[in-house]
């Protein structure tokens, strides 16, 4: 195991409850592509209390919260799709959604809470950038759809 994933357990393990928490209540409530209000609320105030450059209403409802880093360069830039699919829920989870007709059964809920424990993460580990290979800093896109074929969302 390299030194850097020893030295991140103790951080994402502390994680862990939290993102489990904010995966299931973006589960709890899917919102299909375009139409993430409540989502994008959620990420949006969630990475400005990182202290992370925020901008919301790209491409209609993206968020990007901008982490800078302490020299010039080049950015990283991580992404997560936020929309979810026109499918009832079976599972019966204590968590199961809220908002009937779509459901989070692609990953999305996941995919945006595992983002924004990196973004945590790496908030927390702000002046290791000055010696990193990406200096400049690291972008946080949390997009709107996966694809968008001119129908409501493709997933």
């Amino acid at each position: 195991m390299s030194t850097l994933a020893v030295t991140l357990d103790p951080e994402v393990a502390r994680l862990a409850p939290t993102l489990s928490a904010l995966r299931r209540a973006i589960h709890q409530y899917p919102e299909p592509g375009f139409a993430q209000f409540q989502t994008v609320a959620l990420v949006a105030e969630r990475l400005r209390e990182l202290g992370l450059e925020v901008r919301t209403e790209v491409a209609k409802t993206g968020v990007v919260g901008l982490l800078r880093g302490g020299r010039p360069g080049r950015t990283l830039l991580l992404r997560a799709d936020m929309d979810c699919l026109s499918v009832e829920e079976a599972t019966g989870a204590p968590y199961a959604l809220q908002r009937p007709g779509y459901m989070h059964a692609c990953g999305h809920d996941g995919h945006v809470a595992m983002l924004l424990g990196v973004a945590e993460v790496l908030t927390a580990r702000r002046g290791d950038f000055d010696e990193a290979a990406l200096p400049a800093g690291v972008q946080v896109l949390v997009r709107a759809t996966e694809a968008y074929l001119g129908r409501e969302s493709a997933g």
